[in-house]
């Protein structure tokens, strides 16, 4: 298969899987998986969505996180464009959430954002976590009148 084709095969699943995750449908996605997984098993997007598939399947979490980071190395690895290692970090911090690993799960969102700002899932994620910006004036308490009249504008 050329480049050309794999990477418009692995764009096909992915699109799939993505409606699936977010339709929370992870029984269907996960059969997806494994069939996309038969036809491109060193894609480490397709790696990505497996690890993240088997946790919203209720499987202990050690195996399917050490997936997702081992699918971080390898995109890294292999150079790929920085939007597939974005969604990578994305369905790593997504994973990290459903461990019940939240500050993990904001640094992954946060280095895909780095990658692909463009990215409106991880903002969406970041957004439904309700992470607060830094205070303006870090020496002062985040109660402070003068930080609060900063965070307005």
């Amino acid at each position: 298969m050329s480049g050309i084709d794999l990477h418009k095969g692995v764009a096909h699943y992915v699109s799939k899987l993505e409606f699936q995750v977010k339709a929370k449908r992870p029984m269907v996605a996960y059969g997806l998986v494994q069939e996309a997984r038969g036809h491109f098993p060193d894609a480490p997007l397709i790696a990505s969505y497996v690890g993240l598939l088997e946790i919203l399947m209720g499987n202990k979490p050690e195996k399917p996180l050490e997936t997702c980071y081992g699918a971080i190395k390898n995109a890294k690895k292999a150079k790929f464009k920085k939007p597939i290692r974005a969604t990578v970090y994305l369905n790593l911090g997504r994973a990290c959430l459903a461990a019940g690993k939240k500050k993990e799960a904001v640094y992954a969102f946060y280095d895909g954002l780095r990658l692909d700002r463009n990215n409106n899932d991880l903002y969406w994620e970041i957004k439904k976590l309700g992470v607060r910006r830094k205070p303006a004036l870090p020496f002062l308490k985040r109660s402070n009148f003068i930080n609060k009249l900063f965070l307005q504008f």
